[in-house]
């Protein structure tokens, strides 16, 4: 057993085409909420 951290893989860039559109519905922060 080692003290040292475990290895991370290279950066693994988000895939854009996965993620929601801003104002979609149903996507928790298209809920405008009150100030």
């Amino acid at each position: 057993m080692s003290n040292q951290p475990p290895e991370t893989g290279p950066f693994f860039a988000r895939n854009r085409d996965i993620h929601p559109l801003a104002y979609a519905p149903g996507y928790k922060r298209s809920i405008l909420r009150s100030p």
